[in-house]
């Protein structure tokens, strides 16, 4: 069930899928609930395989945390990350956030399972300072579209005290600006260089005053190659007062 708390903002899902649809990265209903997927010739194959891995990773978590009994996605896009762990988990309530209508409506007729919704809301405005509250907060592959770090951890501390981070790249200090640039020139090339604008990129110093636990580190140098998943899987625990 897809609920509309935020009013309507069309400034950048507009310009998200017109990027994605270049990328080829839009997908039908049927492709949607097959997600995380995708034959092997497909464009993006390797990219859904890190996702797949990131989706086994959480869910073997979750099987060792029965106390976690609601979780709320942040970034959710067209809900397969969320359906997940809901088909996984009846047990479990899953609720995805996103301010992408679109993909939200695509979400909502991919999947039925009577644990899991969909809200299109913007978290540092209506959610916060809700009654709303979640055992867990995950954001895979969404933290990188949010351009203040301590800002969104302070809004995500107002709903949980439990945050895991994955499938997005975090950067040391000294590799900043090349990641920006490549940013920059990626989407110039493209054809959408307003969409570098949208897109941020987080150190690893970023994390460090929330005491990161790492529940998976990338290898570094030669040993890169081995690596399950180029980003790491970070877990955040809300300090207290």
């Amino acid at each position: 069930m897809l609920k509309i708390i935020s009013p309507i903002k069309n400034d950048f899902e507009s310009l998200y899928l017109q990027v994605r649809e270049k990328e080829e990265r839009l997908y039908t209903v049927e492709e949607v609930r097959r997600l995380p997927h995708v034959p092997k010739g497909h464009p993006h194959y390797k990219e859904w395989e890190i996702r797949r891995l990131g989706l086994e990773g959480v869910l073997n978590h979750l099987n060792e945390r029965e106390e976690i009994k609601s979780i709320l996605e942040i970034g959710c896009g067209n809900g397969w990350f969320s359906a997940g762990i809901a088909e996984y988990f009846p047990e479990k309530e899953v609720t995805g956030c996103d301010l992408n209508m679109c993909e939200l409506e695509m979400a909502d007729k991919a999947f039925d399972f009577t644990n899991l919704h969909f809200i299109y809301a913007d978290i540092f405005e209506e959610l916060v300072g809700s009654d709303l509250n979640f055992d867990l907060i995950i954001l895979p592959s969404s933290v990188q579209y949010f351009s203040d770090f301590d800002n969104l951890m302070s809004a995500l501390w107002e709903l949980t005290d439990e945050v895991h981070i994955l499938d997005s790249p975090f950067y040391l200090e000294e590799d900043l600006e090349d990641a920006v640039n490549r940013t920059r020139q990626y989407y110039h090339n493209l054809g959408f260089p307003k969409m570098a604008k949208m897109y941020f990129h987080h150190s690893y110093e970023d994390l460090k005053k929330y005491n990161p636990e790492f529940l998976y580190r990338p290898p570094t140098g030669w040993r890169k190659k081995f690596a399950r998943t180029p980003f790491p899987w970070i877990r955040l625990i809300k300090p207290r007062a």
